[in-house]
């Protein structure tokens, strides 16, 4: 009986991690924009989507703050995104956690960003805490 009960709330954790990929033209705009210029498309500048997956009941209670070459850029809940745009080269892309039920250790992903070809980034529930992972466009 103990272990039935251990192994329905270990189903009831992970189910709140679920994601499902979100397209790109259904994400909703960022909770919040700390740079607005990164959202304005400019000459010369290379682009990158960063998204974050539609999840389960639990993805709800964890916005995650994005910065880009670790100056803050955008907070995204589940089901947000947004195209970024920013000098070609390498870039770093970071996640930060916003609060104590979600805080696990910190995230980058370098990409190369380039003029010629969109780079996206989704942010991924996984066994440690969330992944970012390059996808295609």
């Amino acid at each position: 009986m103990v272990r039935l009960l251990g192994v329905l709330v270990l189903a009831a954790a992970v189910a709140g991690c679920v994601s499902s990929p979100l397209p790109t033209a259904e994400m909703a705009r960022p909770a919040k924009v700390h740079v607005p210029d990164l959202t304005i498309s400019a000459p010369g500048k290379a682009r990158i989507t960063v998204k974050r997956d539609v999840g389960g009941p639990g993805a709800r209670k964890c916005a995650n703050l994005i910065l880009i070459d670790g100056k803050s850029a955008i907070d995204l809940d589940y089901g947000q995104g947004a195209t970024l745009y920013v000098d070609p080269g390498e870039r770093i892309v970071s996640l930060r956690f916003d609060n104590w039920i979600c805080r696990t250790a910190d995230v980058d992903l370098a990409v190369i960003a380039d003029v010629q070809r969109e780079k996206v980034v989704r942010l991924v529930p996984n066994a440690q805490g969330v992944a970012l992972q390059q996808a295609t466009p």
